[in-house]
């Protein structure tokens, strides 16, 4: 594959945008030069820019092929006009055809785009492409066109992907959000020379390497989208190391453009590997390949499971009868706050002040207390926050005074902050804790979690805040290496799974979490402290799904995700996974019956056996969040024993191996 092909490819499988003349093995049937415009022209121009804030027109002015190019002209306008119910609308061109189109034979919708802009940079997206089918159902898929640049033309290829009805093509739209732009932007969009691209050899758009979403260490799903003519083809997919020593090859025909392989790899050592995977031609040659890192785990592992729960007191609160009723639960451990979460500016106590405290936690328990320890301390409230810390007249105080994040300590919070974190290691390493759990959430303001808020909030460069929030990260790294070096970090979350696409930067950036993180991580790395970082998945699975199906594709798209950075800190990172479960769906209320639950088929806790068992296969570490929305209440002896029933069934089935 040369490095057009490649671009091309990045189109479709990353979201890239390919530039230049397209490859030697693409060919192209014309389907629009725009010289006869009339399917696309919506009256008047200048009527429709008073009255929807765009017009569609012809231009002579921008031609790159042709005699004329289409333009899709925005001006936007947050105005609402008299009777106007969204004034942040969704301009919208596109033809339709008289006639289904059969677009079966053809990869590609193709086109040159010339974008001019008020702007200097484009938001991203700017501009979404979508195609109707003859099935009543409108635009099923709509795809971004990331990377537009301003003041050049680029070259676009847009896939036609294998799930939409090709053969019954009736039309292409075309539209932005006013919403993605600021208002009394305008943005032209110039179109020439649309056509319809197909490969004349077979080519990879992209393979997707999974070891997690089938029995815990015993298979690998290989999902391989293929392009061109693929009679005769065959997929090779090669396992190695990560010194390149083959370990294990498999071999199979493609039959479909998108297919999924799944091959049997009970005896493959658990750790970090290389999965090579080729398309082969009908003589055995390779005609194009990819490589993926994945991690495989240990079949007959059981995954260590633990509560966290905000029906869990702070240390200074709890029951020791209560917390006895866990020894009894399918849990091997419980997060317990050494002191309150998220809405407390009290002074950071000595652990050897809390030291009956911790003796009566640690007594009561024959399970792991997790000492549970939040970044929350050093983000800034808003004076009107109806957040945790507005409880507080004397916090909200504290809280208000922080500009965005105190990333210099100029309140003390920072300080305040590490010193909490300091005495949750210190906590676990006094009960004999595998390590803490860190809460990274944004509990005062959730804007805190956008490097871009935080910037302007603080008066600083973007740039500033990354690095200010990946010094705190190897801060907390050093903290545990003086402290406890082994420590497990088991976090709610990291966001590394979330690149945010900033206008004029080359780069992706992060949440604060997330540089945060890598701070962490990298400083583990470089001063070889060897901790573990376990990303908890509060995000990515999540706490819902509302099937088995959505589950493991989350965990596919995660692994996916994340494989850069499990292959750069193959010693330091680990991926851990959750679920918010209920008992009874006429008990939930709230953001679990009414939102993340509405409409799936689960009604009692056996109902979600599957999904446990499906994340016990996936992860090492699985943490339960018991909500108040569920009404899980954990420590009723009652609840705890349904609960764990289930619970341990689905742990003895992921351990034992099979099943789906």
């Amino acid at each position: 594959m040369d490095r057009l092909e490649l671009a091309l490819a990045l189109v479709v499988f990353f979201g890239s945008v390919c530039e230049g003349a397209p490859p030697s093995s693409m060919e192209f049937t014309l389907l629009d030069d725009f010289r006869e415009p009339s399917a696309w022209l919506q009256g008047d121009p200048k009527i429709s820019l008073q009255e929807r804030d765009f017009a569609v027109i012809t231009s002579k002015e921008f031609v790159k092929a042709g005699k004329q190019s289409l333009l899709f002209t925005v001006h936007v306008n947050w105005t609402p006009r008299p009777g106007e119910k969204y004034p942040l609308g969704w301009p919208t061109i596109g033809r339709s055809f008289a006639t289904p189109q059969d677009w079966s034979r053809y990869d590609y919708l193709c086109f040159r785009l010339l974008t001019k802009s008020s702007r200097r940079y484009l938001p991203d997206p700017a501009l979404k492409i979508g195609f109707s089918t003859r099935d009543g159902k409108g635009v099923e898929k709509w795809h971004a066109i990331p990377g537009i640049r301003t003041d050049q033309w680029q070259e676009i290829a847009v896939p036609l992907a294998a799930n939409i009805d090709r053969v019954h093509i009736t039309g292409i739209r075309l539209y932005v959000a006013e919403a993605w732009y600021e208002d009394r932007d305008r943005v032209d969009f110039y179109l020439s020379d649309m056509r319809l691209g197909k490969r004349t050899l077979p080519g990879l758009l992209g393979c997707t390497v999974c070891s997690r979403t089938g029995p815990r260490g015993e298979g690998l799903r290989v999902g391989v989208r293929a392009e061109g003519p693929i009679s005769g083809t065959s997929v090779r997919c090669r396992i190695t190391d990560l010194k390149g020593s083959a370990e294990r090859t498999f071999t199979e025909p493609l039959t479909t453009k998108d297919q999924n392989f799944a091959w049997q790899t009970r005896d493959l050592p658990p750790g970090g590997h290389h999965a090579e995977v080729d398309l082969l031609a009908a003589d055995g040659r390779s005609v194009d390949s990819c490589r993926k890192y994945f991690r495989s785990l240990q079949a007959g592992k059981r995954c260590y499971l633990k509560l966290v729960t905000f029906y869990t007191p702070p240390v200074g609160k709890c029951d020791p009868k209560q917390l006895a009723v866990l020894n009894d639960s399918a849990y091997a451990g419980v997060a317990i706050p050494p002191v309150p979460i998220d809405e407390s500016a009290a002074p950071v106590p000595d652990c050897r002040t809390i030291e009956p405290q911790l003796a009566a936690v640690r007594q009561a328990l024959t399970i792991d207390p997790w000492p549970w320890v939040d970044l929350n301390r050093f983000i800034g409230a808003r004076p009107d926050s109806l957040a945790h810390e507005g409880n507080n007249a004397g916090a909200l105080k504290y809280f208000t005074a922080i500009k965005g994040m105190d990333l210099d300590n100029e309140t003390g919070a920072r300080g305040d902050m590490l010193n909490k974190w300091r005495l949750a290691l210190r906590t676990a390493r006094r009960w004999k804790s595998p390590g803490v759990m860190w809460d990274p959430e944004a509990y005062n303001d959730y804007r805190a979690y956008d490097v871009r808020w935080v910037a302007k909030a603080r008066g600083e460069t973007m740039d500033q805040v990354i690095r200010k929030c990946e010094k705190l990260g190897g801060e907390m790294a050093r903290i545990v290496a003086a402290e406890y070096p082994t420590c497990i970090v088991w976090s709610l979350f990291s966001r590394l799974e979330e690149p945010t696409i900033v206008p004029g930067r080359e780069q992706p950036i992060f949440t604060t979490p997330a540089h945060i993180t890598l701070g962490l991580l990298r400083y583990a790395k470089e001063h070889r402290v060897p901790l573990k970082y376990l990303c908890g998945g509060e995000t990515t699975p999540g706490y819902c799904s509302k099937s088995l199906a959505e589950l493991k594709q989350k965990i596919a798209d995660r692994d996916e995700a994340m494989a850069p950075f499990l292959e750069e800190f193959p010693d330091h990172l680990f991926l851990a996974g959750t679920i918010s479960p209920f008992h009874d769906y006429r008990l939930a209320s709230g953001w679990i019956k009414e939102g993340k639950y509405a409409g799936s088929p689960f009604k009692t806790l056996a109902d979600f056996q599957p999904m446990f068992k499906a994340l016990f296969d996936a992860y090492d570490w699985v943490w339960i969040y018991a909500s108040s929305a569920a009404k899980t209440e954990p420590y009723n002896p009652k609840n705890n024993r349904m609960y764990s029933s289930v619970l341990r069934a689905a742990l003895d089935a992921s351990a034992k191996g099979g099943g789906p």
